[in-house]
């Protein structure tokens, strides 16, 4: 009745249009709101769900770490009261308190790019992958309106062994794109709109070699509960430069999570890294007290590196 009433009355037709919009971004079955809201808090899905309204758009951010650098998508044209304070937050403070001049970073897991941007215009040189080609197409657009040109763009996938794996993910949150079966598999079964895309993955230890890639002194991990994999296939590199590392943690479920945690701090203590901080809290993390760092993020630094 709605939509007949709607086609007599053109402000009503824009009403119903936008009320069905509003369903369709916020008002999702059952069965997909278990992965959505497992994951991700409401305002970050209702910030989600407006930013794809302004995908298209093209604007100078205006607050943030990201002040003054152009962007495609999302919100920062917003003045800061209507979206919060975007340089306040701990992985905020974390980055800007970096020296990076001089320094070799890598982003692995760089979805649209905003976080190379950031390290592009302090660091010396950044190598990012993004393996989703759309995101991956969004963050190539989001360094060529800054003239970034000192950041390599790697499309392929990081893991434990070099191959190819399916990845999958929740259009509507295509940040949360993940290759780990566990929550691959919440996905699957909780959203009508799944994608998937076949892709390369490749381990660091050999994409250093096969490529000629600079040794990196910083590492950012965000891989949707690969974190494990990554860490097993850059031992190498974890030995021999060091990095200091910036891990952001996963898993399907609370338990997925905790185990994930004990087991990336083992990996990282097998390989040199005895200082840990989960950022959000400050707390230090030992193999005897990995609970707090089963979500938010973890600074790692090694014990022959000054912190």
């Amino acid at each position: 009745m709605g939509a007949d009433l709607a086609d007599r009355n053109p402000v009503l037709t824009t009403l119903f249009s936008d009320v069905q919009v509003f369903k369709e971004v916020f008002m999702r079955d059952e069965v997909a709101k278990s992965y959505l809201e497992a994951h991700y808090s409401l305002k970050h899905r209702f910030v989600a769900g407006v930013s794809r309204l302004f995908e298209q758009r093209v604007y100078t951010v205006r607050h943030g770490p990201l002040r003054g650098l152009r962007r495609k998508g999302g919100l920062g044209f917003l003045p800061q009261w209507a979206v919060g304070r975007t340089d306040d937050t701990a992985e905020a403070r974390l980055f800007t308190s970096l020296d990076l001049r001089g320094k070799v970073v890598y982003d692995i897991g760089g979805f649209e790019g905003l976080i190379s941007m950031f390290f592009g215009t302090r660091a010396r040189a950044v190598v990012v992958y993004e393996p989703n080609p759309s995101s991956r197409h969004r963050l190539e657009d989001n360094l060529r309106l800054n003239g970034i040109r000192n950041v390599t763009v790697r499309g392929v996938g990081v893991g434990a062994q070099s191959g190819t794996l399916e990845l999958v993910y929740d259009p509507s949150m295509p940040g949360g794109a993940t290759a780990q079966e566990g929550v691959a598999r919440q996905v699957t079964a909780s959203t009508r709109a799944m994608r998937r895309e076949q892709i390369s993955v490749v381990r660091i230890d050999d994409d250093v070699t096969n490529h000629h890639l600079p040794l990196p002194d910083v590492v950012k991990i965000d891989v949707e509960g690969m974190e494990l994999d990554v860490l097993r296939g850059m031992r190498q590199v974890l030995r021999k430069a060091r990095p200091r590392l910036y891990i952001e943690m996963h898993g399907a479920t609370a338990d997925d999570k905790r185990r994930n945690a004990s087991d990336v701090v083992r990996e990282l203590a097998e390989n040199g890294y005895a200082n840990i901080v989960h950022v959000e809290s400050g707390r230090p993390v030992t193999l005897d007290s990995t609970e707090h760092a089963a979500e938010g993020h973890l600074f790692c630094t090694h014990h022959e590196t000054a912190a």
